[in-house]
């Protein structure tokens, strides 16, 4: 299954919630660091997709 994906506009504390909860990340990830580490990965490369830099994607962090 896939691993869940930020949707537009979401911000980073609901999509952090949303895929740590997700049943498919919890089979598939049962140890919370590991989910946690590839909920946040997920989050840092919707930045990435975008072409955005590494300065947009810290302030982008810094707000969200």
């Amino acid at each position: 299954m896939p691993i869940p994906t930020p949707k537009k506009g979401e911000k980073k504390k609901d999509f952090h919630s949303r895929c740590m909860g997700s049943s498919v990340m919890k089979s598939e990830y049962p140890d919370m660091k590991q989910r946690n580490a590839i909920c946040f990965s997920k989050w840092r490369s919707k930045n990435k997709k975008k072409g955005k830099g590494i300065f947009a994607e810290f302030v982008a962090w810094l707000f969200d």
